[in-house]
């Protein structure tokens, strides 16, 4: 026995490291029993992180702002509570889950139709000349800024933020001097319209730029002042600063009136600057109190509408009042302001489906020497298309808006925001005219949903205890005259429907109405004018130019009621037909100035001045006088001697 422990201590191996070498079936079922504690733990991971993600999906979304209160102590706490609420855009859907579900609708649906997204006499001072107005202005003796002023001895001429003076001498009329107003190292400056004081000697430009700050950049319009005395020698005399950027402006009795557009749609409620207007001088700098704000119980747009109140020289602040909510054109009468701010009534959802309707809320800031004054709001039905759609007339207000009626498919969950309106395309729309009595700031009268369904107002215009409106469709319109003489029965005429539509009315005397717009295809130019008829209105004559573009900024054209004048930039080409497939190629293409005469019977061309394809039609003007047509263009002046035959 012992022999056999010896003969076997001489293998030399452990019989342990055997059985671990070659496990028998027990140690085989040790090991499986781990195997399936180790799944079987891994299983349970799985099944918790599953749950885990399955209760992530039904965490709901956070549904309201984040908090402000650390701006508490702020004067202006009222203002970013209100912007606070505005800007944030709540979740559309309760949690994860329901934004999963709704996924494949989504992906594979047709678009609903889009919401829309959130325009004088002077002293004779000798060597300068008497002051002659060039600009159409809406209401006589409010004068509107432009690219053109002139004297009777100095035409005034504003481009790509260059200003050139030039001589009046018919066809020796010469460049005086020039004067470079982007020169004070801000982005993006530019200089946009200017005034031209009464006694020829100042003027006043108005510029925009963006300041960079911190981590952003800021809109600014800056105010320049310029001494004209001596053409040669132009020279700055001040400058003033102010937020947002050029909206309008005016040069009144009262003063100079400057209207921008401050967005707050992204801002840092710990710098004012991003959401207070500002206004700096050489001497300081300063925001508007919060006095100085005026804001309704709930926003349709995160944008003042800021107003300043200087002196006729640009120069001095009188006063400062800034509109919240109102970013939209504003219609200047001889001491009110009327801006106007859109946005969509809301009605009860049902079937998945909520109905808006347009509104406008137009409000009344008045002006005086003294400074502004509040007069009030009114609300009606639709939005309005710019300053021509506006008019003061013996105590009234006439508006005409574009009134919209529709439905959109609702997915939101934590209610909807009014929005931002911008004209509108398509769906139930129509015209309506309403008037305001200031006095008590109620609509007294109105003709509501006049023109067909599916038109918009293109344009309007009001003389007197007449309006005209212009809507269209597509390419073809109706013309409407009214009688506003008396408000207890409003009359209507129209033309019915007619080719083209047009951009601009213009009263141009002796019972004549211009239109200047698109014919029966949008690249014609067509100028129409009409009369009012026994039964309704007329076209009286027209003129066509196919394959031309026009601007339709009213400013860009030249209107000479005495002479029948009307002159314009535009842009022709040749269009030529390629192959069978119907499809044109555009050649030839040219800029131009053209001037028309409406002699009383018929429309014709009397000038054109060609410039190949150098030029910009937001920038020619031109003017007629003493027998000679000026025209400019960029760094080009041409004069042509123009004689009107007269009966």
């Amino acid at each position: 026995m012992k022999k056999k422990e010896w003969l076997k201590s001489l293998d030399g191996v452990d019989d342990k490291f055997v059985t671990q070498a070659a496990p028998t079936g027990a140690h085989r079922k040790a090991r499986s029993g781990k195997t399936v504690r180790m799944l079987s733990i891994i299983a349970a991971c799985m099944c918790f992180v599953l749950l885990a993600g399955t209760f992530a999906l039904f965490i709901p979304y956070k549904s309201t702002p984040p908090s402000v209160r650390k701006y508490a102590g702020s004067e202006y706490y009222g203002i970013i509570e209100k912007l606070n609420e505005y800007n944030y855009d709540p979740p559309e859907y309760k949690n994860t889950f329901e934004l999963l579900l709704d996924l494949p609708s989504n992906l594979f649906a047709k678009a609903d139709g889009m919401a829309p997204m959130a325009p004088g006499e002077a002293e004779n001072m000798t060597g300068m000349g008497n002051y002659q107005e060039v600009t159409d202005n809406q209401v006589s003796g409010v004068i509107e800024a432009d690219l053109i002023k002139r004297s009777d001895t100095h035409i005034y001429y504003l481009s790509s933020s260059t200003l050139r003076i030039f001589s009046i001498e018919g066809e020796d009329s010469r460049l005086l001097g020039t004067y470079h107003l982007a020169q004070y190292g801000k982005d993006a400056f530019f200089a946009k319209e200017f005034f031209l004081s009464s006694d020829c000697r100042t003027l006043t430009v108005i510029c925009q730029y963006m300041e960079k700050a911190d981590r952003y950049y800021v809109n600014m319009t800056r105010i320049v002042t310029l001494d004209v005395s001596d053409p040669k020698l132009v020279k700055e005399i001040s400058h003033v600063d102010v937020s947002g950027q050029y909206l309008s402006s005016r040069l009144t009795e009262h003063g100079l009136l400057l209207m921008t557009t401050m967005n707050c749609r992204s801002v840092d409620f710990g710098d004012t600057r991003t959401f207070i207007p500002e206004i700096a001088t050489t001497d300081k700098s300063y925001s508007l109190a919060p006095d100085d704000i005026i804001a309704p119980e709930t926003l349709s747009q995160a944008s003042y509408t800021v107003m300043l109140l200087m002196d006729d020289a640009g120069t001095t602040v009188k006063d400062a009042v800034a509109c919240l909510s109102y970013a939209e054109d504003a219609y200047v009468s001889k001491d009110a302001i009327y801006a106007t701010r859109s946005y969509y009534e809301y009605g009860a959802i049902k079937d998945g489906r909520q109905s808006y309707t347009t509104v406008s809320e137009i409000s009344c800031i008045g002006y005086s020497a003294d400074g502004f004054d509040k007069r009030g709001s009114v609300i009606v039905d639709g939005y309005v298309l710019d300053q021509y759609s506006m008019d003061e007339y013996e105590g009234m207000l006439r508006v005409f808006t574009t009134t919209q009626q529709n439905t959109k498919r609702v997915r939101s969950y934590y209610g909807n925001h009014e929005i931002a309106l911008m004209p509108a395309r398509g769906g139930n729309t129509s015209a309506s005219l309403f008037v305001i009595d200031l006095a008590t700031m109620q609509i007294a009268a109105s003709v509501e949903k006049f023109a067909p369904v599916g038109e918009v107002v293109k344009s309007a215009r009001f003389e007197g205890n007449t309006a005209y409106a212009c809507t269209a469709i597509q390419q073809t319109d109706p013309v409407f005259f009214f009688d506003l003489s008396d408000l207890s029965g409003i009359t209507v005429k129209e033309t019915g429907t007619i080719a083209g539509f047009s951009t601009s009315l213009v009263n141009f005397g002796d019972g004549f109405l211009l239109g200047i717009g698109q014919g029966e295809r949008s690249d014609t130019l067509k100028l129409e004018v009409y009369v009012e008829g026994e039964s309704g209105v007329e076209s009286f004559t027209k003129l066509e130019m196919p394959y031309t573009n026009y601007y339709p900024d009213y400013k860009c054209y030249y209107i000479d009621r005495e002479n029948g004048l009307i002159g314009m930039g535009i842009h022709t080409w040749d269009k030529i037909s390629l192959d069978e497939y119907h499809a044109y190629k555009y050649e030839n293409y040219r800029y131009g100035y053209v001037v028309f005469r409406f002699d009383g019977e018929s429309i014709s061309e009397v000038l054109r001045i060609e410039y190949g394809q150098g030029g910009d039609m937001r920038e020619m003007r031109g003017v007629y006088i003493d027998g000679y047509y000026y025209v400019l263009n960029g760094d080009r002046l041409d004069v042509e001697k123009l004689e009107l035959a007269t009966e």
